[in-house]
This record gives structure tokens, C-alpha cells and sequence, in this order.
């Protein structure tokens, strides 16, 4: 009986171990940069970004899924935007093309107005995945990096 027992549970661990991963279970990062290259590597990723006044400018938000993605195939960018020492939301931004199996997804992100920004990444169920911040400036410092590259057509 104890043998029986004992092979049950192996069996359950064993099984456990090869399904799927949940959505929850895999890490995420969240980086902020210039451009994605194919292979899903950052361009200039950092934490702040300068863009013009006038006409504004884009940076990249890159997911990266520590294991292939299987369950929940959709992520959305909460954004926020500091005033007054709190974040008050300022848009929503939806991730929806996202094929199973994939590690890491890219979406370029426009921005008009200066300032330091909290973005919340959400899934499936709005379950709440992870938060990174970035400052966005104006042009004009002599240090700024320019963030104007080649488009890449699509997200992957």
C-alpha cells in the first residue's frame, strides 16, 4: 500500500512538472529602449527618453517572458503619469496579437508631454503582472539621446 502510494505521488509530481506553465507562474521583464531589433534584443534601453515638444516622440515597451508564453495571450500597459506625488492614469494601451509559444513582444509607445511615468502591466483577468517607470523629456539638454529610429513594421 505504501508502494502504491508512493508511485501515485511521483506520478502527480512527475505530471505537474510537464504540463503547460500558467500565466502566472512566468516572469516577465519590462524594458524601456529605442528600437527592438528581430531577435528581441533593446536598443538604448534605459529609464529616461527625451522626444520633441512640438510633435512628441515614441519609445519601445519590450516584454520579455522568462518561458514561452501558453495560456493568457494578451497584455495590456497601464499608464500613469506623476502629478502632484501621486500617478493619475493616462491611457491604456492593449497587446492583443500576441501567438502562442512566444518569448517576448514589443510595442512601440507614443508620448506628448514630459514627465515621470508608472506602467502597470496587466493580463488575462486583469491579473496584475508587473510595474516599471520611465521619465520622458523634452529636447533641448545637450545630453539627450535621440529616440527616432527606423520602424520596424510589426510587433514580433
Amino acid at each position: 500500500m505504501k508502494q502504491a502510494v508512493l508511485i501515485f505521488s511521483v506520478l502527480i509530481i512527475v505530471l505537474s512538472g510537464i504540463s503547460k506553465p500558467s500565466y502566472a507562474q512566468i516572469p516577465y521583464t519590462l524594458t524601456f529602449c529605442t528600437g527592438v531589433d528581430a531577435k528581441g534584443n533593446p536598443a538604448n534601453p534605459g529609464s529616461t527618453f527625451y522626444i520633441s515638444k512640438e510633435n512628441g516622440g515614441y519609445i519601445y515597451f519590450l516584454v520579455w517572458f522568462t518561458e514561452k508564453l501558453y495560456s493568457c495571450l494578451e497584455l495590456h500597459y497601464r499608464i500613469y503619469q506623476e502629478k502632484n506625488g501621486s500617478y493619475e492614469w493616462v491611457s491604456t494601451i492593449e497587446q492583443d496579437q500576441i501567438k502562442e509559444g512566444w518569448e517576448w513582444v514589443w510595442r512601440k509607445v507614443n508620448f506628448y508631454t514630459e514627465g515621470k511615468y508608472r506602467v502597470d502591466v496587466v493580463g488575462c483577468n486583469e491579473q496584475f503582472i508587473l510595474t516599471n517607470y520611465v521619465t520622458i523629456k523634452y529636447k533641448g539638454n545637450k545630453n539627450h539621446k535621440r529616440i527616432f529610429h527606423r520602424d520596424i513594421q510589426n510587433n514580433r
